[in-house]
């Protein structure tokens, strides 16, 4: 039985630590001011690793740019758009993308954003949200998930509260897994005798 509890613990902790590492840097986010930081126009912002995970706020011309469309869980569709002119001339060698979200009920009518706001990430930090989607963005352009910036339209600090708590929790049976394996290795204190 003791051999059962610990193999049972070993893979929680596993699990648990996976799932965490999954869910950090989004739930990092949750710890980010409430004011965006101005970026100016996203297709020539000097994008630094500092950046990462931000609350940013940018203006984007998604206009007749490449797109990719996809779902995530729950949700209405969203597109994830080149955000950069290919004949403009100051673009950077690093692609950058703006994912937003399309109103179900508008059609034909919906015009792109020119002003968006939201979480900055590279392409393959974005969560676990996310899986799958490199393999999509690499057809769309050659080499977007290792060289990509995206810029999550919408998502504030205030909506990944509930990610950070999911994250916490993993982080918690991680913890609860391996204090149980510590007690259960460890050596009986000797009884005084009586």
């Amino acid at each position: 039985m003791r051999t059962l509890t610990v193999a049972v613990l070993l893979v929680n902790a596993a699990l648990s630590l996976t799932a965490f590492g999954s869910l950090y840097a989004e739930a990092r986010y949750a710890f980010e001011p409430a004011a965006p930081v101005d970026v100016g126009r996203f297709a020539t912002a000097e994008l630094s690793q500092r950046l990462v995970g931000r609350y940013v706020r940018a203006q984007v011309e998604l206009e007749g740019q490449p797109a990719i469309a996809f779902r995530r869980l729950g949700e209405s569709e969203r597109r994830l758009v080149l955000a950069a002119n290919a004949a403009d001339a100051e673009v950077p060698a690093e692609l950058r993308f703006v994912e937003h979200s399309v109103p179900a009920a508008v059609g034909m009518r919906f015009v792109a954003p020119r002003l968006v706001a939201g979480r900055l990430s590279r392409v393959g930090e974005l969560g676990l949200r996310y899986r799958g989607l490199s393999q999509p963005l690499d057809s769309l352009v050659v080499g977007a998930s290792s060289r990509g910036w995206v810029l999550v339209d919408g998502e504030d600090p205030k909506s990944a509260a509930w990610v950070a708590g999911v994250a916490g929790l993993a982080f918690a049976f991680f913890c609860f897994s391996v204090g149980l394996l510590f007690r259960i290795f460890r050596k009986p204190h000797p009884t005084p005798p009586a």
